[in-house]
């Protein structure tokens, strides 16, 4: 059956086509017939003789599609080789037709030669350059689309947005702006002599702080009218007080007493402002173990003074690599940052307590210290023998006197309001303005540099004062710290506190020898 399928298909080949070779031998010419021309065959493949010669060898797949000319005569050509091997040679990825090429205007001869059509260099550059363009034009396309959707997207949110705004507008009017608002911007807003610029007051996280220093350079005059104060044991943050209970010092501890009050409160209003659980008006921090630490410390020095200066920079860089411990059943250990130091003037430091942080430093006292009234500022002396650490929570200016609001470690009863009692008829009432351990003094009478507790978000842009408290340093200091940073970065928080404290012993003697 197969042998007479493929007679059959000999015989019709025969009729229409016959080979032949011109004077070219590498050339190959279409069938031509009366009033018809074939076109050239699906399948052309090339074969390597034994001499070196080319020979090509046609295949028909399915049947032949012929075009009407108007020719008179017939001729007929014969190919050498064609199904001398009787099977069919292996299929070609395709004809060498114009069907196939694009690029070719129709009814054009193909040249054969010794190299396949889809082998030649300018079909490839031709179907590359296609296939680049096709490419190209998809890619535009879907930018294209991209930007349609990112436009309709942002026009559908500003069409939400508006909507939004309207219904709430609808549902709960904006009140006008308070008449005591604007009282108070009046009130804080001054001009300069100077440039004539008007300086408008600054918003800041607890209160309005008028601007004390013009952008020319040029101070807040003396005889302005402008008065203001605020303090961190008057304000609330969402409805949280910002200072716990008041601690009472024991003997020669007001240092570490004022860093744990600072470190605390400044932990305090982060907490409050991430929207943390804290219970009212509690200590956070375990004072008893910083205490310990302190001590220590100030034994391994061997200085047998109520003033330890290089103990309490030290113990800074304890509580940064150690940390404290928490009160309550189960202590947890808070590894407290750095603490660094800010320049010694009032828009500085009025700047950081406004925005909540409460800063360490100290002052001299004297007799009248101890019997400080609350609405009094307290002028200290200007050589006084006995420094005393307190913890800045609030500033303010009356009759053109800048003073600070300071927490101190004498208990709930330094400096409280006596209880005032007042007759109305036969009854009597009695009632306390505000608690005690809160007082006030001059900007001037600061006697250290103060530092406070900083965030990593604060870290780039106080660049500039902890490069001037390490020009400060001594040379054991700087050992010191650069030797728990090393320690910091190589070895976890894990530590236990004999570990730690053995490691500032021998440190510390290291520095010494040093």
């Amino acid at each position: 059956m197969a042998a007479r399928e493929n007679g059959e298909r000999e015989s019709e080949l025969d009729d229409w086509t016959e080979g032949k070779r011109g004077g070219d031998e590498d050339e190959v010419r279409p069938i031509v017939r009366e009033g018809r021309r074939a076109q050239w065959p699906e399948w052309a493949v090339r074969e390597e003789g034994v001499a070196g010669g080319n020979t090509w060898r046609l295949q028909m797949m399915g049947s032949l599609k012929f075009e009407e000319l108007p020719l008179p005569t017939a001729q007929r050509m014969k190919v050498p080789g064609f199904f001398e091997s009787g099977a069919p040679p292996p299929p070609f990825p395709g004809p060498p037709c114009q069907q196939h090429q694009p690029g070719l205007p129709p009814r054009q001869r193909v040249p054969a030669g010794s190299v396949s059509p889809f082998e030649s260099p300018p079909l490839l550059c031709l179907l590359r350059e296609g296939m680049d363009r096709r490419v190209t034009r998809r890619m535009k396309q879907k930018e294209e689309e991209e930007k349609k959707k990112i436009k309709r997207i942002v026009a559908l949110s500003q069409k939400i947005i508006k909507r939004a705004a309207a219904v709430e507008e609808a549902v709960c009017p904006r009140k006008p702006r308070d008449e005591k608002c604007e009282e108070n911007d009046a009130r804080l807003t001054w001009t300069c002599k100077d440039c004539k610029a008007v300086n408008r007051p600054e918003r800041r996280l607890l209160t309005l702080l008028p601007v004390l220093i013009c952008q020319c350079g040029s101070e807040l005059p003396k005889d302005s009218d402008i008065k203001f104060k605020f303090s961190m044991h008057k304000a609330e943050l969402n409805d949280h007080f910002l200072i716990p209970n008041i601690r009472r010092q024991n003997y020669k501890e007001c240092s570490p007493s004022a860093m744990l009050n600072t470190a605390e409160i400044c932990w305090r209003v982060k907490a409050i402002l991430c929207g943390l659980q804290l219970q009212e008006n509690e200590p956070l921090l375990n004072r008893d173990d910083l205490l310990e630490k302190y001590n220590f410390l100030c034994m391994a020095g061997g200085i047998a003074k109520r003033w330890d200066q290089e103990a309490v920079e030290i113990l800074g860089e304890a509580i940064s690599t150690i940390g404290i411990e928490s009160e309550g059943k189960k202590p947890k250990l808070y590894k407290l940052p750095h603490f660094t130091g800010v320049k010694m003037s009032f828009p500085a430091i009025c700047r950081l307590l406004a925005d909540g942080y409460a800063i360490r430093t100290s002052i001299f006292t004297g007799k009248k210290f101890r019997s400080l009234k609350p609405d009094e500022i307290y002028k200290s002396p200007k050589r006084g023998r006995v420094r005393h650490a307190i913890t800045l929570i609030g500033a303010g200016r009356r009759r053109s006197t800048y003073f600070y609001y300071f927490l101190n470690s004498w208990g709930r009863y330094f400096c409280m309001r006596r209880t005032l009692k007042t007759r109305f008829g036969k009854r009597a009432l009695s009632r306390t303005k505000a608690r005690g351990g809160f007082g006030m003094i001059r900007a001037d009478d600061i006697c250290t540099w103060p530092d406070f507790e900083y965030y990593k978000e604060i870290l780039d842009t106080q660049k500039e004062a902890s490069n001037r408290r390490e020009k400060r340093e001594a040379p054991e200091e700087a050992c010191m710290s650069s030797c728990w940073r090393a320690l910091q970065a190589s070895k976890p928080l894990a530590t236990t506190e004999l570990e730690g404290s053995m490691l500032f012993t021998s440190l510390r003697l290291a520095s010494l020898i040093l």
